[in-house]
């Protein structure tokens, strides 16, 4: 099975769907930088003895920030050969390898969001996650390893324009008082959901005891 060399297979993309805010006349230029990150996975799956590879290019998603840029993708798999039943070497139909490459996003695969929280106590609310663990370095550089599915093996690098990576650690004063401010804005939200619940119930008891439908026994109940 491993002499059997496969090649690689452009499949059709996914979408678009992006930013209702990003110009159609602009796709071909996201699709142009994601063939040439193609060109570089490439170089750096050079042998596809006993497997294949398939990639597709996609531009989904809103922009993380205000004004910022769109989110655009390019995943790939990786399926390996095989002796079927029939004694006749196929591909698997559901690899297990994926490389994914998601540009300008977090991607929940990667890391959880939690909740956008007043973290200063200004009132201006900031998207707060989790980050996946940290399990060892690859050419210097963080290999993370996301939990999304339980027991699935995952692993993830991030490069950061300019070399600065694309968040900031919450200091301590910041994690309290963000966690503070949710769950005292939970504590609002629920004793409103609550006043408004005894208001419309006393509303409903008043008109049915008002309503000329009902009969005496009937408003007792």
């Amino acid at each position: 099975m491993f002499k059997q060399k496969g090649s690689w297979t452009k499949l059709a993309d996914a979408g678009p769907f992006p930013d209702k805010t990003f110009p159609s006349n602009q796709y071909p230029y996201i699709f142009s930088r994601i063939e040439k990150i193609v060109l570089l996975l490439k170089e750096a799956v050079p042998d596809l003895n006993g497997m294949a590879a398939n990639w597709y290019r996609s531009i989904n998603g809103n922009s993380m920030v205000a004004n910022g840029p769109v989110p655009y993708q390019l995943l790939s798999s990786y399926p390996e050969y095989f002796c079927s039943s029939e004694k006749k070497i196929e591909l698997n139909a559901e690899p297990e390898a994926h490389v994914n490459i998601y540009v300008n996003e977090y991607n929940n695969w990667f890391a959880k969001k939690i909740d956008n929280w007043n973290i200063n106590g200004e009132g201006k609310m900031i998207a707060v996650y989790q980050m996946p663990d940290t399990v060892g370095k690859w050419h210097g550089v963080k290999v993370y390893e996301p939990k999304i599915i339980h027991g699935q093996f995952d692993r993830a690098i991030v490069f950061g324009h300019n070399g600065k990576m694309p968040w900031f650690t919450l200091s301590q004063k910041q994690y309290l008082t963000g966690y503070t401010n949710y769950l005292e804005g939970n504590r609002k939200e629920q004793l409103y959901a609550n006043d408004t619940y005894i208001k419309n119930a006393k509303e409903n008891i008043a008109n049915m005891q008002a309503s000329k439908a009902l009969t005496a026994g009937q408003k007792k109940w």
